[in-house]
């Protein structure tokens, strides 16, 4: 595929429509821009999918609210790096979703998940799930008003937090849900959340997070990790942070 850059001070803006990879290499730089695209303003699907950001622009339509995600890495697509843009969505701004699929760093840029969708589950700005990973959160700042910040669950895992900004701050709206019958779901409103579902089926690997050296965290929990008890040790039920230090 190449790469796509506005050159010079120009912007080259994508309206409602999104980019599918399938087999090749991409690469978003500064002065793109994608407004409303449909699900997903970049979807990376396949093993032979691959892509580095190092900036960029993705931002709702005011009309649709779309899109979901900014970034959707699923089937063992691979993301390298994540250095820089701003990226707003109704949903999951980041969704790394299967085995081998996987962002090797992500360093900085701006992610925000707006609510849109109310108490629709796994909608947290940065959502890696079913097996897939992140080797390294170094910076960047990841915003949610619906969900965690950062939500790893079902057997997959990051393995280092160095740096970044996470947070997680209930909207007013759900505090009037939580008076009714969703006060159980405030754990979900952590700046970092380790999660194995109620639903999960015997993960194949574990859910967590390797290490966590640095960063700031700001949530109704800073850190929370919630296993399952039914599966146990033996079938990866336990929700896992390592390491704290720093």
């Amino acid at each position: 595929l190449g790469n796509i850059n506005a050159a010079g001070n120009k912007t080259l803006a994508i309206e409602k429509l999104r980019l599918r990879v399938n087999d090749g290499d991409l690469e978003l730089y500064n002065g793109v821009s994608f407004i409303g695209s449909d699900l997903a303003a970049v979807w990376l699907e396949g093993e032979k999918a691959r892509a580095n950001v190092y900036g960029g622009q993705v931002s709702m339509d005011p009309q649709t609210a779309n899109p979901e995600y900014a970034f959707y890495v699923s089937k063992g697509a691979k993301i390298g790096t994540i250095s820089d843009g701003s990226f707003s969505t109704r949903g999951s701004v980041i969704k790394v979703d299967g085995e081998n699929s996987k962002i090797n760093e992500i360093s900085g840029g701006t992610f925000t998940n707006n609510m849109h969708e109310k108490m629709r589950n796994g909608t947290s700005c940065v959502l890696v799930n079913q097996g897939a990973s992140i080797g390294k959160i170094s910076g960047g700042t990841f915003k949610s008003v619906w969900d965690a910040a950062l939500d790893v669950r079902d057997g997959s895992w990051v393995d280092e937090i160095s740096g970044g900004t996470f947070i997680s701050t209930p909207d007013k709206d759900y505090h009037k849900y939580q008076v009714g019958s969703g006060w159980w779901r405030y754990h979900l409103f952590s700046a970092v959340l380790t999660y194995v579902t109620q639903v999960a089926n015997n993960p194949a690997h574990k859910t967590g997070i390797g290490l966590i050296s640095g960063g700031n965290f700001n949530g109704v929990h800073a850190l929370f990790a919630v296993g399952n008890n039914k599966l146990g040790d033996e079938h990866n039920g336990r929700a896992i942070i390592e390491k704290i230090k720093g």
